[in-house]
């Protein structure tokens, strides 16, 4: 394996030791193989299903189950393997590092929800995984594009549009991303459950409850009041367009 490394600064919330998220440049090549777009049509199972209401919805039910069900890196080692193999990652590097996973967790609750949206494409424990990954591509093409690092949603959604100033107010199922230190550099991301202009709620990955002591960068997936934090905020990702005059 290739000895040179790209790094990646992500945490999970202000308070929290940040954690590194350490491609070879070999990691990075997969991930570029498994998410990039390539031009390829789509098969007719992979059709493009409803980007506005009904996929915001299945995509926030997806990741509040998960917030629902604790898991996190102690709780669920497995899920959170699980969210990192489907873009080529283990749970920890070769040095036994855990690697971060706010992107990873939202790449997977999306193609988890594209597949539980009717019309439904089934699959079982041995078929989830790859059927996932075949899915990363066409994902990229309606919705985003999946990935482990924050820097590369970040810079696909602005190469293609898809990119929301911090002022705007986001819709339910967009991305959020941000930066702890006032930086332009992402750290994090999440997915937007509501918001106006005196509030502010999301599910993330890789972050601390909201209930709860810090621990470490938390490891957990929960909701969270950002407002407080709003100040943070770099940007949003737009999952669907909103209707003229919506």
């Amino acid at each position: 394996m290739s000895s040179e490394l790209a790094l990646e600064s992500q945490g999970g919330d202000p308070a929290l030791p940040e954690e590194t998220l350490s491609l070879y440049h070999t990691q990075i090549d997969e991930l570029d193989r498994i998410t990039a777009a390539t031009g390829l049509e789509s098969p007719a199972q992979f059709a493009k299903k409803d980007a506005g209401a009904l996929f915001a919805q299945q995509l926030l039910a997806t990741a509040s189950a998960e917030a629902d069900a604790g898991v996190s890196r102690r709780s669920n080692q497995p899920r959170v393997t699980e969210y990192l193999k489907l873009l080529g990652l283990d749970f920890a590097d070769e040095n036994g590092t855990p690697y971060p996973f706010c992107a990873a967790g939202v790449s997977w609750a999306t193609a988890k929800s594209f597949c539980d949206l009717a019309p439904t494409i089934p699959y079982g424990p041995e078929t989830r995984l790859g059927l996932f990954r075949s899915l990363l591509q066409p994902l990229r093409a309606y919705y985003f594009r999946p990935d482990a690092r924050c820097q590369t949603i970040e810079n696909d959604s602005k190469a293609r549009g898809l990119w929301v100033s911090e002022t705007a107010t986001p819709k339910p199922g967009w991305l959020i991303l941000y930066n702890w230190h006032r930086k332009s550099t992402p750290q994090h991301i999440g997915i937007v459950q509501s918001a106006d202009a005196t509030s502010l709620h999301t599910i993330e990955f890789n972050t601390s409850p909201d209930d709860g002591p810090n621990q470490g960068n938390g490891g957990f997936v929960a909701r969270k009041n950002r407002q407080p934090f709003r100040w943070a905020v770099l940007g949003y990702v737009k999952t669907y367009d909103v209707p003229a005059g919506a």
